[in-house]
């Protein structure tokens, strides 16, 4: 069952995880993002995604401002490109590590307007 803003944040509108656009065969989870659709995510990846999403709902529901929301969106968007610096030094990318760091912070943006105009969050 597909986790929506207004249960996680407790606001009144109603952005489900569930996207409108097909490519994919996890339930609830659809892109037309090439990169990711080749990547190994699974239905167990969109869970924990899912599950961080209600363990952050009660800190949301106390009121986040949107600037603690930036730190937040920040903090797990240089996680994701550390990880994908690290991922690319360890291939056998030395020093492409800055390069996919960048890679995936355009991926990220990506996803985020993705899901956005799905109507998700």
């Amino acid at each position: 069952m597909p986790v929506t803003s207004a249960e996680a944040t407790g606001h009144s509108k109603d952005l489900t995880l569930t996207p409108l656009v097909l490519g994919s065969a996890i339930p609830g989870w659809h892109t037309r993002i090439p990169e990711l659709l080749l990547s190994p995510f699974s239905d167990a990846d969109f869970k924990q995604v899912k599950e961080c999403l209600k363990a952050l709902a009660p800190i949301e529901r106390q009121g986040m401002k949107l600037a603690t929301r930036i730190e937040l969106a920040a903090a797990l968007m240089v996680s994701a490109c550390e990880h994908g610096f690290e991922a690319a030094e360890e291939m056998g990318g030395r020093g492409h590590g800055a390069e996919f760091f960048g890679a995936v912070q355009q991926l990220i943006i990506r996803r985020a307007r993705e899901i956005y105009g799905q109507g998700g969050a």
